[in-house]
């Protein structure tokens, strides 16, 4: 049943949050820092070194295009960390009731094995005054 309930909450609900997970997940993985840093560098090279530029410096082409990129990005990694932290949540509440039932679970075992270790001292009780009267009945015949 937990782990059913764990597995929903992991399951995105919408295209939205579908897409915002994707997003999230590849603006956040070094092959995009890596394409990332070769497209940039790539751009400044052909506009530093070649005529005929499309965008000489100070890139502001490229300058627009990253903060283009920045403004749509990071709205759409905090919508996917927002739902994480949902998930994070929904998890940590399982965990505590888990917690709970686990607690009273090992309470009914702590108080089940005092009640037995009361019932053996008696047993035991019994049988030192039952050796007793045998002790004393066997030195009453002889």
């Amino acid at each position: 049943m937990v782990k059913s309930l764990i597995d929903e909450l992991h399951v995105p609900r919408n295209l939205r949050e579908k897409a915002a997970d994707k997003v999230a997940k590849i603006v956040g993985s070094w092959t995009f820092i890596f394409l990332q840093t070769f497209t940039v560098c790539t751009w400044v090279y052909i506009n530093s070194s070649w005529s005929g530029v499309w965008d000489p410096y100070p890139f502001v082409l490229m300058n627009v295009l990253l903060s283009l990129q920045a403004a749509y990005t990071a709205p759409i990694i905090m919508m996917s960390q927002n739902r994480q932290g949902a998930i994070d949540r929904g998890e940590a509440h399982l965990d505590y009731e888990t917690n709970r039932v686990t607690a009273r679970g090992v309470e009914a075992i702590i108080l089940k094995l005092e009640l037995q270790g009361l019932q053996l001292e008696e047993q035991a009780r019994e049988i030192s005054e039952l050796k007793l009267m045998l002790e004393r009945g066997s030195h009453a015949a002889a």
